[in-house]
């Protein structure tokens, strides 16, 4: 048998970095933006996905987990999405039933697929062993036996946050039934399509076992359990969080055929037999056979106010309108109206000419407890920090009895994860935000969602607050409260971007492709 040959349709996606649209040829590897200049590496293992254009009827692929992308004929831009935003695909089958499979039947078995962002609070060594005597609600200290304790040579612990992208697929347990423990590197060879009717006639559907919350939470051991080799992580990590996550099902066609003593299955893409496993057994028939599929519907990115074209990015989460600049989501029906804020600038910018960039930052109201102490309002962060508006800035600081808030990127990308110092240095400051209209700039899109920043939020204040965690991370407990979406002014100089609410200063490189 040839073996397989890679899909010969069109790549059309968006750059990670400016969300400018881009197009490719299945196999390529190397990629530059023409728009903002950046070099884009392409995932030779990323799984495409064959969708038709709303607006064209052109046949092209998509990389799977983007969600958005741009169709390369017309350039209009596309948002793949289902009623609940599970995506479900299948692989089409290339071989017939095979000779000795005379009473076989073509079933279609489910494996689950996890891509998404892992960052995860490691326990190291630093060079000075420091034990601080936390401070208890009333002014009292923690007993001895309570504080931390240095074996002879630890030099203390170190605050230490690791990253990696993580893409996980794991069999459903209807699947494991019939012996099939992995799914290898089946999908990644072939191309995917969006699961539809077509596929559910053509053999019957085993339906999974597991439903979205076990199968997410078996992946999710497998990428943080130190006992998995995709994890990665060592036994010291304290914390782990899974950021920008995808969930999607996979159905594999398999040719299953009853042998002399079980059963006997083939690969329907690639002939292959599967070895026989001694729990191979016939998978459990459904009720009435239900469909069980979620057709994926492909919608063009329009205002639905203004007809104007949807700011997108790698991953859609909010998208504001180039035009009008009213944001939308993505919901079950399609397009929903989001509420988003603009800032109004509190200090001039450093050039009566300089451009804007509009930059969006989820703020999150919270109540931190740390080492006995118990913070919910703004003034309770400036007392610990001993903050003050920056020396030679008119920054205007929130009131003291303002409640406690945070800040989280809601920009960036896979490849640019990091928590940026803007973030924190608002956190720390804690600015006054005021409302007002949008002024011409450069939007940037949003990438992390509002459940991202919620989990960003411990790298937050393990990094701000001096000592809040000293040899376990179970000194820190965050409450959440209200969410909101504000997208903060920053003008250009040079090389520079200046915060137009603190007079903070960065490396404009920071913002587009991550901290060196």
């Amino acid at each position: 048998m040839s073996p397989p040959q890679p899909p010969t349709l069109p790549v059309g996606g968006v750059c990670p970095d400016c969300s400018a649209p881009l197009s490719w040829s299945a196999g390529t590897t190397q990629l530059r933006c023409d728009y903002c200049g950046g070099g884009l590496a392409i995932d030779a293992e990323a799984n495409l996905v064959a969708l038709q254009c709303p607006s064209c009827s052109g046949n092209f692929c998509y990389v799977d987990g983007a969600l958005a992308g741009q169709c390369p004929y017309c350039a209009a831009r596309l948002l793949a999405l289902t009623r609940d935003r599970l995506l479900r695909y299948a692989i089409t089958p290339r071989v017939e039933r095979p000779p000795s499979a005379v009473d076989g039947e073509l079933v279609w078995l489910p494996f689950w697929r996890l891509s998404g962002l892992v960052l995860a609070w490691d326990i190291g060594k630093q060079r000075e062993h420091v034990a601080l005597v936390p401070e208890l609600e009333g002014g009292s200290a923690a007993p001895e036996d309570a504080l931390p304790r240095a074996n002879p040579g630890d030099r203390g612990p170190q605050k230490q946050f690791r990253s990696r992208v993580v893409q996980l697929a794991l069999p459903d347990p209807a699947a494991r039934q019939l012996g099939v423990q992995s799914l290898r590197l089946r999908a990644a060879v072939f191309p995917l399509e969006p699961f539809r009717l077509e596929h559910e006639r053509l053999g019957r559907v085993v339906p999974p076992t597991h439903d979205i919350a076990a199968a997410r939470g078996e992946l999710w051991e497998r990428a943080i359990d130190p006992r998995h080799a995709t994890a990665e992580l060592s036994v010291d990590c304290q914390r782990a969080d899974l950021l920008a996550e995808t969930l999607s099902l996979l159905y594999y066609p398999f040719w299953v055929a009853p042998g002399a003593r079980e059963l006997r299955l083939w690969d329907a893409v690639t002939g292959a037999a599967e070895p026989l496993a001694a729990v191979a057994r016939e998978p459990a028939q459904a009720a009435a056979n239900p469909t069980v599929f979620d057709e994926v519907k492909v919608i063009e990115l329009r205002c639905e106010r203004c007809g104007g074209e949807l700011l997108t990015g790698q991953r859609a989460v909010v998208l504001p309108c180039r035009q009008c600049h009213t944001s939308w989501v993505a919901g079950r029906e399609g397009l929903q109206p989001f509420a988003a804020h603009f800032a109004r600038p509190q200090l001039p910018p450093p050039a009566a000419a300089a451009p804007l960039r509009w930059l969006p930052f989820w703020q999150v109201s919270v109540r931190v407890q740390y080492c006995g102490r118990l913070a919910r309002r703004a003034g309770d962060l400036r007392a610990v920090l001993e903050v003050r508006a920056p020396p030679g800035t008119r920054a205007r600081l929130a009131p003291p009895d303002t409640p406690l808030t945070y800040f989280a990127p809601a920009y960036g990308s896979l490849r640019a994860c990091r928590l940026d110092v803007a973030a924190r240095d608002m956190t720390r400051l804690q600015p006054a935000l005021e409302p007002g209209p949008y002024s011409a700039g450069q939007l940037m899109g949003s990438f992390f969602g509002p459940e991202d920043a919620h989990a960003l939020g411990y790298a937050v204040w393990i990094g701000l607050l001096p000592g809040a965690v000293t040899h376990r991370l179970r000194s820190l407990r965050l409450v959440f409260e209200h969410t909101q979406l504000w997208y903060v002014p920053f003008a250009e100089q040079g090389r520079e971007l200046v915060n137009l609410l603190t007079g903070g200063r960065y490396d404009s490189a920071f913002f587009v492709r991550g901290a060196p």
